[in-house]
């Protein structure tokens, strides 16, 4: 498979896990039945780990295809995924910062492109 696989693979996780935190956060935001807000959480939860999962599986082929080995960005790169991984609770322990939350995770998703693109370190 091709480097351009690759990249739009992960550019694929990055959406599916941009819909399930901002799934996430507005489901912090509201007040809404429990019993709903269990069935939408599950669903934002899933596309969560599949997106994470696709990230880290297009983000690994790509890295093989480009033969570079793990230079220090890939480390960068490898961290804000566990952050994101653990994002997952951050809308359910702390709801009253899901404002924050939803502002800082894009960020980081930006960061975490810019990474990939210019490969600064």
């Amino acid at each position: 498979m091709t480097i351009v696989f690759y990249d739009v693979l992960h550019v694929f996780g990055a959406i599916l896990l941009f819909i399930g935190l901002g799934g996430l956060g507005g489901l912090a935001l509201v007040d809404v039945a429990p019993e709903a807000k269990k069935k939408a959480r599950m669903l934002f939860v899933i596309f969560h780990g599949v997106g994470l999962l696709v990230l880290l599986v297009a983000g690994f082929g790509a890295i093989a295809k480009l033969g570079t080995g793990f230079p220090p960005w890939v480390f960068v790169k490898i961290g804000i995924w566990l952050f994101f991984g653990a994002s997952l609770t951050l809308f359910k322990r702390v709801p009253h910062m899901a404002k924050i939350w939803l502002m800082l995770l894009p960020a980081l998703g930006l960061a975490a492109a810019y990474l990939g693109n210019y490969k600064p370190f």
